[in-house]
């Protein structure tokens, strides 16, 4: 008995595993079983796991950059295609309507409207550069101070448990849509996708980093300030949100960590 239940928690969180692989990546999995709404709302516990990975990866890109003798400026900008390629721009394009929509500064259901809507407007353009070149700058900082993994593990781990965090603490805008399978998601779904920081909190831990730690903190403290006034404004949060906090919440804790990195 135990043996079958043992199997039947793998066989559900494998298929959690590759359901939240697939969709926040490009990383070629299978899907491995079926999924219902209580199983899509599973995946939410793996989303900060696929974070960690994709920043591992960042940080695989950058040592072959460094060896190849790339200069720090260009192998930033490879790194920053390779994130994009990697995540089919999902959560940049979250970030675009999420600033038209808010830039309109029309009514709720207008926003909405907004933000459904596939062409981007001006407010998406320059929130997108400006996201874009704040992220270069620092991951530029980044490679040439020797690329460390725990920063872009964590950055980009802690951008998508905010995602977690957002789905469990607001209630979703639209009566439909992409994250309305997520509703229902708990503090035990947050706490379970936490579980992934570990992955790049111990070695920083151990090697001293304390400016990964507090720059990781200080970004989802600031971010989620910025989410409650979202929330207000629109009723809850919409799927584009989401993909908007993982953005702000990635450069903030890439721009965090590397502020404090030189005073800490």
């Amino acid at each position: 008995m135990a043996v079958a239940g043992i199997g039947r928690w793998a066989v559900r969180e494998a298929a959690a595993l590759t359901t939240a692989a697939r969709f926040l990546s490009r990383i070629p999995v299978p899907l491995f079983g079926e999924m219902d709404e209580q199983g899509q709302r599973r995946s939410l516990r793996w989303y900060a796991f696929v974070g960690v990975i994709l920043g591992a990866l960042m940080w695989l890109m950058a040592q072959l950059l460094f060896l190849l003798r790339v200069p720090a400026p260009g192998a930033a900008a490879l790194v920053m295609a390779a994130d994009l390629w990697l995540t089919g721009g999902l959560h940049l394009d979250g970030w675009m309507d999420t600033a038209d929509g808010l830039g309109s500064r029309r009514e709720r259901e207008r926003a909405l409207e907004i933000m459904r809507d596939s062409r981007v407007g001006a407010f998406g353009v320059m929130a997108a550069i400006g996201v874009l070149l704040a992220e270069w700058a620092f991951l530029d900082m980044w490679i040439a101070e020797g690329a460390p993994f725990e920063v872009t593990a964590a950055a980009w781990g802690i951008a998508r448990w905010t995602m977690v965090w957002a789905v469990a603490a607001f209630p979703y805008a639209r009566a439909e849509g992409m994250g309305a399978a997520l509703r229902g998601a708990g503090p035990r779904d947050v706490a379970a996708a936490g579980v992934a920081l570990l992955i790049p909190g111990f070695p920083a831990v151990v090697s001293g980093q304390w400016s990964v730690l507090v720059g990781a903190g200080l970004a989802f403290f600031g971010v989620q300030f910025w989410a409650r006034r979202v929330a207000r404004r629109l009723g809850g949060l919409t799927g584009d949100v989401y993909g908007a906090l993982c953005v702000f919440t990635q450069v903030c804790a890439l721009v965090a960590m590397e502020v404090l990195g030189r005073w800490m």
